[in-house]
C-alpha cells in the first residue's frame, strides 16, 4: 500500500471543509474590510467638511479683521484730509486778507 500524497487523498471531506473554511473567512474578512472602508470614508468626509468649515470661519475673521484695519486707515486718512483741507482754507484766507490789506494800504498797482 502506498502512502497518501496529499491531505485530499487522505481525508478527502475534511480537506474540502478546511478549504471552505478559508474562503468563508476570507469573504468575511473581506466583507469586514469592506465595511471598515466605508465607516473610514464616512470619517474622511467629515472630516473634510469640519476642516472646510474651520478654513472658511478661518478666512472670514482674517477677511473682518483685515477690513477693520482697513477701515481705520481710511478714518485716519479722511482725518488727515480734512485737516489738510483746513489748512490750505485757512492759509487761502490769510492769502487773500494779506491782498487785500496790500491794496488797502495802498500797495496795488495802478493799471
Amino acid at each position: 500500500m502506498t502512502a497518501p500524497t496529499s491531505p485530499s487523498d487522505r481525508h478527502p471531506s475534511s480537506a474540502v471543509e478546511f478549504i471552505g473554511g478559508i474562503v468563508d473567512d476570507a469573504r468575511r474578512l473581506f466583507d469586514d474590510c469592506l465595511d471598515r472602508a466605508q465607516v473610514l470614508k464616512q470619517d474622511a468626509r467629515r472630516a473634510i467638511g469640519d476642516g472646510m468649515r474651520s478654513l472658511d470661519h478661518q478666512a472670514r475673521e482674517a477677511a473682518e479683521a483685515e477690513l477693520n484695519r482697513l477701515q481705520e486707515r481710511l478714518a485716519h486718512l479722511q482725518s488727515q484730509l480734512a485737516q489738510l483741507s483746513d489748512t490750505l482754507a485757512s492759509q487761502d484766507r490769510d492769502r487773500d486778507r494779506d491782498q487785500n490789506q496790500h491794496q488797502d494800504d495802498g500797495g496795488g498797482h495802478a493799471g
